[in-house]
């Protein structure tokens, strides 16, 4: 079970971001929650818990310890697990997470790998595998700097294997499991471009199969299609394999679909910072420049499957200024009717700001707060 919408079963919403690979040093994990039949999973300070969209109810997967830091998890598409993913303490400067597959009823879990310069992890949809991508441990001498690389581990535990390196922050897995969406990067050039092409990756050997060529940069982001056969993804320009990548017109990233067998691509006059498909396919739900002028919010909507007849759900949905790792917050679906989305307001004076996760429909309808549930029954476990 992938983020947000069903790569097989499930329900997910994969989003990403090329985040900053500038500033890899540490490691870090965009906010962003995966969904799975209703049931949301979120990490937060007290622990990683399940919560029940429809009856309100939270469960606890896992309790924080004394240093260590839940930073993210996943859902398990076999139902029965979760993936944790702990800030521990490590050696040198980068962070180091241990990543724990634990029962999703609670019990103890199994640490089946641990690495420093986390920065994203998925699930294969045949559960039996792990995608990792962290930063490199040592300054790439081509790029001069840290750059992403691809690990793929066991679910059940078992040596870990680097399949690639130069990728961007970001794997979306194909339906099979046997291969990976990547933005595989060549060269990194001026003012943050990363040129490169968006290959399939297979993941027993490790093979590149180019699908496109872009120019990408920070805020970059790709989703693939619940059919695996259409990617979204945003660039500055895009080129067929082989061909010369045109000059970019401006530096905004632009919005493109790519149909991965044959990569034919189609643009849109449109700068999402993120744009995913529904568990259906049927509809894209978009986050784009405010109406208004404001720095730390993004318009939400939803368009059907040709990004034609977009209907505004919500214009208040929290992008905050930087765009690396942990100050990344990402909307998503909760089933083809109702997406969520984070919300940051002022809850003392102005200065003091407190993140929310709301719910709306597609039609702009029923929004609804879903924290107070969430932060009153997590109090309540902490008090047993």
């Amino acid at each position: 079970m992938s983020r947000f919408r069903p790569r097989t079963c499930a329900y997910a919403a994969v989003i990403c971001i090329l985040a900053s690979l500038t500033m890899l040093v540490s490691g870090c994990f965009p906010i962003e929650l995966d969904v799975s039949n209703g049931m949301i999973l979120i990490a937060r300070a007290e622990g990683v818990f399940i919560f029940d969209v429809k009856s309100g109810a939270v469960t606890r997967v896992m309790a924080s310890a004394e240093k260590v830091e839940p930073v993210t998890a996943r859902f398990s598409p076999n139902g029965k697990d979760a993936l944790t993913v702990c800030k521990v303490p490590g050696e040198g400067f980068d962070d180091t997470f241990a990543f724990t597959v634990t029962p999703r009823a609670g019990g103890a879990g199994k640490e089946i790998y641990r690495t420093a310069g986390g920065m994203y992890v998925a699930y294969s949809p045949d559960s039996k595998q792990i995608a990792v991508i962290r930063a490199s441990a040592m300054e790439d001498p081509a790029f001069k700097q840290k750059i992403p690389e691809l690990v793929i581990v066991p679910a059940a535990g078992g040596a870990p294997r680097v399949i690639a390196k130069h990728v961007g922050p970001l794997a979306r897995w194909y339906a099979d499991s046997k291969y990976l969406l990547v933005f595989d990067i060549s060269k990194k050039g001026e003012d943050g471009r990363f040129d490169g092409t968006l290959s399939a990756i297979e993941v027993a050997t490790g093979k590149m199969l180019p699908i496109l060529s872009a120019a990408t940069k920070e805020g970059a982001f790709l989703d693939i299609s619940p059919d695996n056969r259409k990617a979204l993804f945003t660039a500055l320009s895009v080129v067929k394999t082989g061909g010369t990548l045109p000059e970019p017109k401006g530096s905004s990233l632009k919005l493109f679909e790519v149909t991965l067998a044959t990569g034919a691509v189609q643009s849109f006059d449109l700068e999402p910072t993120c744009a995913i498909y529904s568990p259906s396919g049927k509809q894209i739900l978009l986050t784009l420049p405010p109406t208004e002028m404001s720095f730390d919010t993004v318009s939400l909507q939803v368009a059907d499957a040709s990004l034609k007849n977009m209907v505004p759900v919500a214009t208040d949905a929290y992008k905050p200024m930087s765009m690396g790792g942990d100050e990344v917050y990402f909307p998503g679906w909760l089933d083809e009717k109702t997406v969520f989305y984070f919300h940051h307001s002022a809850v003392y004076g102005t200065a003091s700001k407190n993140t929310q996760l709301f719910s709306v429909g597609t039609d702009g309808k029923g929004r609804h707060c879903m924290q107070p549930q969430i932060d009153a029954g997590v109090a309540k476990l902490a008090g047993e």
